[in-house]
């Protein structure tokens, strides 16, 4: 049983002196040569534009010089250029690494003397975010922009009004609703004035925002307000009191078709004809003439609109008039009558001969021609010709060049030049 006892006291012992317990903790001595951080760097919050200093405070227990390195660990995880201090001064509104300076910093307090490598304590992360603007600070509209309706061309105005509690400067930026033209670029007024047109027929809004802290501390957005096109009133409106009438008639006859009205208020009436068929404009004015045409057969239609506001306000349309047209062969006058004004347009052979550059060209080069070849070959005559014969044998060569080379020259000339140019020259001839 003793024995029992002693092996028992002896495995309690060994339990005792393996875990510590029952004997006085030992305090791991701290190495005089590291840092040690006796203030940590705080959170703050800003607005953009506002300057923001985070500071840490440290020592070395063996008297060496501290060394500090500011790092931005949200989003990039990277040095601060420059920051080598306790402190960190940095304004929200600048760019660092491509974004503002908004994120999450911390400090890395090192040994100076023995430098980075020889181990750093790193500092508690301090957030510098945006805070948000104070109800004194924050633009308050005090009237919104309403819509506005008007007739294409005039000019509307969208207005909107704002104060800011504290007395700041209010900022203005207009927006379309339209995705394409989005912010609309010089529009940082209360007021916002454009013509009204097929491009500026859309909704708008208008951000306001305190001007003193920027648009990126935080804005206000009015209401849409819509610039629509005003409907005609029933005095500005044409009235149609007779509508067009259909007919038939044949080719080359003249055909014509009228419409009238007018408008209560007193304003000048326009008109607009157009063909069913091709859809595009044929005339203008309450009377449409037109001379038939293989094609000009279908239904006509005039477009009566206020002259005065203009045609893209509004318009009344007529009832179509159905024009048929029937193809007629011409007659044997009227083709002689064609013939005879074809004929007049080809120039004749006097007027040729006295006007036409071709015929004088035609002149000149063969004349010019002729007289060489007849002096070339006559000379060649009288080289081989004794000087006491040469008077008289010369009119005799003369005699005979002339008749050798006179005709065949002719020939060969209308030929083989005068008919080809002139066949050629025929389309430019007037």
């Amino acid at each position: 049983m003793l024995k029992r006892l002693k092996r028992i006291a002896c495995i309690v012992l060994a339990l005792s002196l393996a875990t510590g317990f029952g004997l006085p903790a030992q305090a791991e001595e701290a190495d005089p040569a590291m840092p040690v951080i006796t203030k940590q760097p705080e959170s703050v919050a800003v607005l953009p534009g506002e300057e923001f200093t985070l500071s840490v405070e440290a020592h070395i227990p063996n008297g060496d010089a501290v060394g500090y390195q500011w790092h931005i660990a949200n989003p990039f995880n990277v040095n601060v250029s420059g920051a080598a201090g306790p402190e960190l001064t940095l304004k929200a509104s600048s760019v660092l690494y491509g974004t503002l300076v908004f994120g999450t910093y911390y400090c890395i307090v090192y040994n100076a003397d023995k430098g980075l490598e020889a181990g750093s304590v790193l500092s508690e992360h301090a957030v510098v975010s945006q805070r948000p603007l104070s109800e004194q600070e924050l633009p308050v509209i005090t009237r919104q922009p309403r819509g506005i309706a008007v007739l294409p061309g005039e000019e509307f105005t969208l207005s909107v009004e704002a104060h800011i509690p504290n007395g700041d400067a209010v900022g203005y930026q207009w927006y379309c609703e339209n995705s394409y033209y989005g912010r609309m670029n010089g529009e940082t007024g209360p007021t916002f004035t454009r013509e009204l047109n097929q491009y500026t027929t859309w909704s708008y809004y208008c951000v306001v925002y305190n001007a003193d802290k920027g648009l990126s501390a935080g804005s206000v957005a009015s209401e849409y307000a819509a610039a629509a096109k005003r409907v005609l009133t029933e005095a500005e409106t044409p009235v149609i009191t007779l509508q067009p009438k259909g007919m038939a008639v044949n080719t080359g006859r003249e055909f014509t078709l009228s419409v009238e009205a007018h408008i209560p208020n007193g304003d000048a009436v326009g008109y607009t004809w157009r063909q069913t068929i091709s859809g595009g404009a044929c005339g203008e004015g309450p009377v449409l003439t037109l001379t038939a045409q293989r094609h000009s057969g279908g239904n006509y239609y005039c477009v009566v609109y206020n002259a005065d506001i203009g045609l893209g306000a509004g318009h009344v349309t007529s009832e179509e008039a159905y024009v048929k047209v029937t193809v007629v062969p011409p007659s044997a006058r009227e083709q002689r009558k064609e013939l005879k004004e074809q004929r007049k347009s080809m120039p004749s052979l006097r007027r040729g001969l006295a006007s036409d550059p071709l015929y004088l060209i035609n002149g000149a080069i063969m004349s010019s021609a002729l007289t060489l070849m007849i002096s070339i070959l006559w000379f060649l005559d009288l080289l081989r010709v004794p000087p006491e014969r040469l008077e008289s044998q010369a009119v005799k060569i003369f005699e005979r060049v002339s008749q050798v080379t006179l005709i065949p020259f002719l020939v060969i000339y209308i030929l083989v030049f005068a008919l080809p140019v002139s066949f050629l020259m025929l389309p430019f001839r007037r």
